[in-house]
Parts: C-alpha cells; structure tokens; sequence
C-alpha cells in the first residue's frame, strides 16, 4: 500500500515536470520591424494584456507566457489579427526553442535572438 502511494505521487511529479517543460513560458519581445508606427493589442497566458500599445519602427516591449491573440492596426488603418491557432502554427513552424516575436509586412513571424538583432540594426540605420 505504501509503496503504491510513492509510487502515484512519483509518477505525478514526473508527469508535472514534463509538461512543465513542454509548455515553457518566458520573457519575450514584440518587436516592430515596419517603418511605420502601429498600435497593437495582446492576450498572453500569464495575463499581460496591451491595448492600443503603440510601437514606432524598431520598438519593441516585452512580455511573460505565450501569446493568445494579436491584433495589430497599421497607419493604413488596416487591422490585421492573428488568432492562437494561427501564433501556435507560426511558433511550430519556427522550429526555434527560445526566440522573439515580431510584425513586418508579411505578418507575424517568431525568430531567434540573433535575427531579431540583424532586423533591429537594418530598421535603426537611416534611410537614404
């Protein structure tokens, strides 16, 4: 009897420290790489909630867990949202453990520390 109960709560620690891992959130960064300012609204896992944030080109802010929903309004005045299903399959398609997310012409993109750097310094020279 007792070695059963080791073993169920040896199994729950396992198993809860597994989907730890699997489900891992952290400190990210929304970065801006248009070259225009936009307004952006975000739903995170761990609360963080932005509304009518405003992002001028190469800005960026940072948040905790996993984004849910992502609305971003453009100059234009067009809106463009991106949905959890949408984040997730932008996220698996990275095939990137640790990384940034961040809004350019194509749409929302997740990428390694190292790109979001090379993006950062390409939209902070000056246009010529």
């Amino acid at each position: 009897m007792r070695a059963a109960a080791i073993f169920v709560s040896s199994a729950f620690l396992i198993f809860g420290s597994l989907r730890t891992q699997a489900v891992e959130e952290g400190k990210y960064s929304f970065l801006n790489a248009t070259y225009d300012r936009i307004w952006v609204d975000i739903d995170t896992t761990r609360g963080n909630e932005w509304r009518d944030m405003p992002l001028d080109p190469s800005q960026s802010a940072g948040f905790d867990g996993e984004l849910l929903h992502v609305k971003v309004r453009l100059p234009s005045r067009e809106v463009r949202h991106f949905s959890k299903k949408q984040i997730r399959s932008v996220r698996v398609r990275s095939r990137l453990k640790s990384g940034d997310w961040l809004i350019d012409t194509s749409g929302i993109r997740f990428v390694s520390p190292r790109e979001r750097q090379e993006i950062f310094q390409r939209l902070r020279k000056p246009l010529t």
